[in-house]
């Protein structure tokens, strides 16, 4: 978990080892996860940070390689450049 700058006021990051880097769908070259969006509440940070841990399990545990390889063709544009 990565906390920005401006936590609490920013939602928490999740990151995953670099290498997943093309393997799984949504990490980024940093290894950071691309999560979905979701409201947080800055009055609140470890109900925040709790949060994006779930999210990055959720993402983790759902390792589909036929899906993952679906997702990679839907996202394709985005990874053109790489």
């Amino acid at each position: 978990m990565l906390l920005p700058q401006n936590f609490p006021y920013s939602a928490c990051r999740i990151a995953f080892p670099k290498h997943r880097f093309l393997v799984w769908p949504h990490i980024e070259a940093d290894g950071i996860v691309c999560l979905p969006q979701f409201d947080f509440d800055s009055e609140n940070p470890i109900d925040n940070a709790r949060y994006a841990v779930h999210l990055g399990i959720k993402f983790l545990s759902e390792r589909d390689p036929v899906e993952d390889k679906a997702e990679f063709e839907r996202e394709f544009v985005s990874y053109w450049s790489h």
